[in-house]
């Protein structure tokens, strides 16, 4: 058997089983790789090309072609070299969104290609002639630049459109990823993250200042950047994670700090918090945010009353609605690190002045009118200081009226690990807006619920990143709704005073 034969046989084995694996197991093959698509189109296209190179191969090797036999070995080295310059740009390019086992298999195909690569150099390079060896260098060169030219493209193509999928997915599980901490920074529970949430008297926890991480940071206040450094009136905007921004790639990209591009006479300040309900937020306001005088506040709030209190466990007891239930675990923390001392007395806690409810109805119910107690505190609060007060109903993926086949799939992902439509939030986060919408009507409060916006509701594009979080996207019509809105109040800027 020559040495081609060999050479060939190994490359055979090498795309027979790429191949066979990419047909088998595309969904997992391309989540190896870092390319994962949901239709698994490209896998079986790629697939079907290393198993009809591989038959070629047979066939040149079998029947003793001799011609298409080296023929193959020009194309199967140009193939080799571009791939692996192919891998190595996408191993450069995607270092921070790979995990360590991906790197490590994919690092390894490159220095197989590479090796596969040089055995074919060492038995191309041994030509009779010395006019032979000037054509096979001039064959290799063509066939490196013929293949890369092609494969490149694709590169583009496909893996820099799938490296922003992986930064963004990245950014929900890395780089949003919570822990709890005193004020001079030190974590305070089990739980590790990235973003770190102070904990505060007023507040139960609010923002940690000072904070700059890949996508997300902080002011000395604890403000999320992405607002103008000026002396312009500002704008206060409030609420939990959808407000704050989260899952999405920069600060930048935040309706809030987008609304100071449609609004340049003012300084919208992004003031939301991850989790806070309305509760936090009327704390926040008066103990915090009046400081800095705001000509309007804008409460983008309403899911985390619902989900905060209905997804959780069982209902809580009287007077215990309108804060995180993070609260509790604190709470329950400080219990356990006492009880962890060996002179402390045991003793079987219970609430020993808290009143059930006796329905699911009936707790549902005073959810709603914390809610709207809340909401017209903050509104009594703001017109006291002179300052303007809008609310703006978040909106929700459940009661969006056009979904996307990706929408779709968030949802029942969702339902999966949460429950989230057997237990009918999206319902009953309607019935709350829709009470709430009369409770302000009644108050003379400013409104406008997202989900009746039909720019946003009825849009064809997938907006949202999970049930309740916007993408970019979502971001930017947001951005341009509420700003549309503001222009219709009667704000010293705009109405010229």
């Amino acid at each position: 058997m020559k040495k081609t034969d060999i050479v060939i046989i190994l490359n055979l084995l090498f795309y027979l089983s790429i191949g066979l694996f990419l047909l088998l197991s595309p969904v997992k093959a391309l989540y190896v790789s870092g390319l994962y698509t949901a239709d698994g189109f490209f896998p079986a296209v790629l697939g079907s090309i290393f198993i009809s190179i591989s038959v070629v191969s047979i066939i040149a090797v079998f029947f003793k072609i001799s011609s298409v036999r080296r023929a193959i070995l020009f194309f199967l080295l140009a193939m080799n070299i571009s791939i692996g310059m192919i891998f190595l740009l996408w191993l450069i390019s995607s270092r921070m969104v790979l995990s360590s086992q991906n790197k490590l298999l994919q690092w390894m195909m490159v220095t197989l290609l590479f090796i596969l690569s040089s055995i074919e150099l060492v038995v191309l390079s041994r030509p009779s002639k010395t006019r032979d060896s000037i054509k096979n260098f001039l064959l290799v060169a063509a066939s490196i630049v013929v293949c890369f030219s092609v494969c490149y493209p694709l590169y583009r193509y496909i893996c820099q459109n799938r490296l922003e999928a992986l930064k963004a997915e990245r950014v929900k599980s890395k780089g949003y990823s919570l822990e709890f901490c005193n004020q001079k920074g030190q974590r305070i529970t089990d739980q590790k993250g990235l973003f770190k949430l102070m904990i505060d008297p007023y507040t139960i926890y609010r923002n940690y200042p000072g904070q700059e991480l890949a996508y997300v940071s902080t002011d000395s206040f604890g403000f999320r950047k992405g607002h103008p450094d000026n002396n312009r009136d500002i704008i206060m905007v409030l609420g939990g994670s959808a407000a704050f921004g989260k899952d999405v790639i920069s600060d930048e990209v935040t309706f809030s700090s987008q609304m100071n591009l449609y609004l340049p006479a003012f300084r919208t300040i992004n003031a939301g918090v991850i989790g806070f309900l309305s509760g936090q937020e009327l704390s926040f306001m008066v103990h915090y945010l009046d400081r800095f005088n705001p000509v309007l506040y804008v409460v983008f709030d309403g899911w985390n009353d619902v989900f905060d209190h209905l997804g959780f466990g069982q209902p809580r007891g009287k007077g215990r609605l309108g804060y995180n239930n993070n609260f509790f675990e604190i709470e329950d923390r400080l219990a356990t690190y006492t009880l962890s001392n060996p002179e402390e007395e045991k003793k079987e806690g219970k609430d020993s002045a808290i009143e059930s409810y006796e329905t699911i109805e009936a707790y549902f119910d005073d959810v709603i009118q914390v809610y709207c107690g809340n909401l017209d505190k903050m509104h009594c609060f703001a017109k006291s200081r002179r300052a303007h007060f809008l609310v703006v109903f978040q909106p929700e993926l459940g009661n969006k009226t056009f979904k996307t086949k990706k929408e779709i799939t968030i949802l029942t992902r969702n339902e999966k690990r949460t429950g989230y439509l057997t237990r009918k939030i999206p319902q009953k986060y309607k019935i709350m807006i829709k009470e709430a919408k009369k409770f302000c009507k009644a108050k003379r409060i400013d409104f406008m619920d997202i989900c009746e916006i039909p720019e946003f509701n009825d849009n064809e594009i997938t907006l949202f990143s999970d049930p309740v979080h916007m993408n970019e996207k979502g971001h930017q019509i947001v951005a341009r709704i509420i700003s549309d809105k503001v222009k219709t109040l009667n704000l010293p800027e705009i109405s010229g005073n």
